[in-house]
């Protein structure tokens, strides 16, 4: 019975563990990515005020397999981005994107097959945007 119940457990325990949505950053974290290193997030990025990312490399932001999505959420007041940032944000898989937040983007790719990207503010990028597949859902926000 014990032998059961440990099993159960420890299956439970990977089906959680495998069920991850979103790397969370929290007020004081840091992220550096630095030139030519690339970071991939299987998942969306939730950013605490206070939290930052050094961005001189690749962040790619991929749907998981669980929940198929990858949602980009900056609570920063400012953005999460430091201003010195040159690296590139890739928002790409087959399905859509949410972007939440006063983000100000060194530089962004869309490559989302199906749905695109929506964003729920205005947004800003800095250098490049590069848009291979997908359209943005802008509403009543702008893309600058």
């Amino acid at each position: 019975m014990l032998r059961y119940l440990i099993t159960l457990v420890l299956a439970i325990a990977g089906f959680i563990a495998q069920t991850q949505e979103v790397l969370y950053l929290s007020n004081g974290s840091n992220i550096t990515i630095t030139p030519g290193a690339i970071l991939t997030v299987q998942g969306g990025l939730q950013l605490a005020n206070g939290s930052s990312i050094s961005n001189d490399g690749n962040l790619y932001l991929n749907n998981n397999s669980i929940s198929n999505q990858s949602n980009w959420t900056d609570n920063n007041v400012t953005g999460v981005f430091s201003a010195l940032s040159t690296g590139m944000v890739y928002f790409q898989s087959a399905n859509g994107h949410t972007i939440t937040g006063n983000t100000i983007f060194p530089s962004l790719t869309l490559d989302a097959v199906n749905e695109g990207a929506t964003i729920n503010n205005s947004i800003s990028i800095a250098n490049n945007l590069i848009l291979k597949n997908g359209k943005f859902n802008t509403g009543s926000f702008q893309l600058i």
